[in-house]
């Protein structure tokens, strides 16, 4: 390699670890700041603060790349750098080459990492939330002395919070039973059953009004709340790339199951004459399922794609954004006799992120609904290359 293809590549690779740990240390620094100021312990938000670091690498790819190829670029074509180059006879696609190289295989490894931040890493987030629950509700309760549901079916309300933990003159209102109580003090911990996460709460010497009927607990008043749902709709769990085939056959499988067993329902209700069958709450929701699994298997065929798509953005970018920031070293704009100078680097970054971004939220919520083929996730690319070669042909 050439000592001005090392010169430009090492100085391009500079800014782009520069910008790339800056973007994730913002990221991550505001979580840190929120749960001291909601009084969360600062322990439950270093468990989970590493299995989002996958997800922001891969989020912070494009704005990283393009920043880091402005910084690099347009300070080289502003001096004459590029100039120089040209007329001591080195072709541009020579200093370019390197790094497209590096950012080829940067893509590679960033393929892998959107692959595990929307499967393994996000699965440990889950299971590290569940297990700190605890400590989140305690610290809830501590500072605003009142915890509900997402839902809030279940609403529970204290006068104080011990060191130990220990919920003083709780109150508690069940909506779905109509019960509202009151005790003495409380306790509560999260369980496991199988894979399905409770939160479980003891109320001590409580009394419980159900539908004017009043009851009376000396010793124990217990309540379930199953989490698995609320953060399972708060953080979709994908399958691995390599497991997609599998999970899409498991998906099948179990649609095949539900079908034939609402078959045979609706078989036996015949035979017997059961003309209410139909108006049971299972045939109400046969819609609703239908389309839970036509969701799920759309999110499964996505994950390849996706990961492919977004993965290789650290590339498609820097492909629009080199030629760009060489051949507008300057953004001039002429109205009448008035002549402004734009600033080209917050107007190149502006350009090239709204345009993936941009094509990125309309191609993949789309496929991930059903809209369109799961293979529009690279229409983002796909312009942002056509946009590099246009302006590459310009620059030569």
């Amino acid at each position: 390699m050439k000592i001005y293809s090392r010169y430009i590549l090492f100085r391009a690779l500079k800014w782009f670890v520069f910008m790339q740990f800056l973007s994730i240390s913002i990221v991550l620094f505001f979580p840190i700041i929120q749960s001291v100021a909601s009084g969360l312990p600062l322990s439950v938000t270093l468990a989970i603060l590493p299995h989002f670091l996958p997800q922001e690498i891969a989020n912070s790819a494009p704005i990283a790349t393009v920043t880091a190829i402005c910084f690099t670029f347009l300070p080289m074509a502003q001096q004459g750098e590029i100039t120089a180059f040209k007329v001591i006879g080195v072709p541009l696609w020579r200093i370019l080459i390197p790094i497209y190289l590096a950012l080829i295989g940067l893509s590679i490894v960033n393929v892998k990492i959107n692959d595990i931040s929307n499967s393994t890493a996000r699965e440990k987030r889950n299971q590290t939330i569940l297990n700190q629950f605890e400590k989140i509700v305690l610290s809830q309760l501590k500072k605003e002395k009142s915890y509900s549901e997402p839902n809030s079916t279940f609403t529970l309300d204290v006068a104080d919070v011990t060191e130990d933990g220990t919920l003083i003159h709780p109150s508690f209102q069940i909506k779905k039973k109509d019960v509202n109580g009151v005790a003495e003090r409380a306790s509560l911990n999260v369980v496991f059953r199988g894979e399905t996460p409770f939160i479980v709460v003891d109320f001590f010497n409580s009394e419980a009004t159900e539908r004017n009927n009043e009851f009376i607990f000396p010793k124990e008043f217990h309540q379930e709340i199953p989490l698995e749902e609320i953060y399972n709709k708060k953080s979709r769990v994908d399958p691995k790339a390599s497991e997609v085939t599998y999970a899409i056959k498991n998906l099948e499988a179990e649609s095949d199951a539900y079908h034939r067993q609402m078959a045979a329902k609706a078989s036996f209700a015949l035979l017997c004459g059961n003309v209410d069958e139909a108006s049971k709450q299972e045939w109400h929701d046969l819609r609703g399922r239908e389309k839970g699994f036509q969701k799920r298997y759309n999110q499964y065929k996505i994950v390849e794609p996706r990961n492919w798509a977004y993965g290789f953005s650290y590339f498609f970018v820097a492909w629009a954004s080199i030629p760009l920031a060489i051949f507008y070293p300057r953004i001039i704009i002429r109205v009448r006799n008035f002549k402004y100078e734009l600033p080209s680097s917050p107007v190149i970054i502006f350009a090239v992120i709204i345009i993936f971004w941009g094509s990125w939220g309309i191609f993949y919520t789309g496929a991930k609904k059903g809209d369109f083929p799961s293979y529009f996730v690279w229409i983002g690319d796909v312009i942002l290359g056509i946009i590099g070669a246009f302006y590459l042909r310009k620059i030569h």
